[in-house]
């Protein structure tokens, strides 16, 4: 337990040293990288420490091939822990925003990174916001840069997969993309109440683009698990 609470005390620290630096770049690079990719390889490196740095926690990615390089998609993936979001700063590509509730942007420090990368805010249960999410997605799409949706909305409280919202996939039929379906694994059991598993596996399961269905890309993501969960 004293061991976790020191960690926790590092990352804190870590995060907040990370924060300022990338204030730094923002007010230096945000007048001519209108897409904040400098943030976002902040944010990447950023997220990718807390893995790294972590004693026992390994890191595991399965299908790169299917990312082609240079092409947008709608990210969908599921959702069972905060360490989801820093997990899938893994992925192999360029840079992607974030569709992350209004309320997040006001958490401390989590919500300040997401404002700063240039993420699409949307407002639960308004349609006005569901519109605008979907015209921001559709902007960043057009310029190439993928954008990734939780699509249960919130967090699982166990390991299979709540119901997906419509917003992920109106979005990709709109801007005419395809839906890059991922299967994070491990993110559960690696933080225990305040403990923190110090043998611990995550595994990312990057499947086949897929065509804008939700049906079609809930089976894959449950074949994925389905597959994972036999061996």
């Amino acid at each position: 337990m004293i061991l976790s609470i020191l960690f926790y005390i590092f990352f804190l620290v870590y995060t907040f040293v990370f924060f300022a630096a990338m204030c730094v770049v923002f007010v230096l690079t945000a007048w001519w990288d209108t897409g904040r990719v400098a943030i976002y390889q902040m944010t990447r490196l950023l997220a990718r420490g807390y893995f790294w740095l972590t004693p026992g926690w390994k890191v595991e990615i399965a299908g790169r091939e299917n990312i082609r390089p240079g092409t947008a998609y709608v990210i969908v993936a599921n959702h069972r822990s905060m360490l989801d979001i820093p997990l899938l700063y893994f992925l192999p590509m360029r840079s992607f925003k974030w569709v992350s509730k209004r309320e997040v942007y006001r958490w401390p420090l989590a919500g300040w990174v997401l404002w700063l990368q240039g993420g699409i805010a949307i407002r639960r249960g308004s349609a006005a916001s569901a519109r605008q999410m979907i015209e921001q997605g559709e902007a960043w799409l057009g310029r190439g840069v993928s954008v990734a949706v939780f699509p249960e909305g919130s967090r699982s409280k166990t390991d299979e997969l709540g119901k997906f919202r419509d917003g992920a996939f109106v979005m990709a039929r709109t801007a005419g993309v395809e839906v890059l379906p991922v299967v994070l694994s491990g993110t559960g059991p690696a933080l225990r109440g305040r403990r923190i598993n110090f043998r611990n596996r995550f595994k990312i399961s990057i499947l086949p683009p897929a065509v804008a269905e939700q049906d079609v890309v809930r089976s894959s993501m449950e074949q994925a698990r389905k597959d994972k969960n036999d061996r």
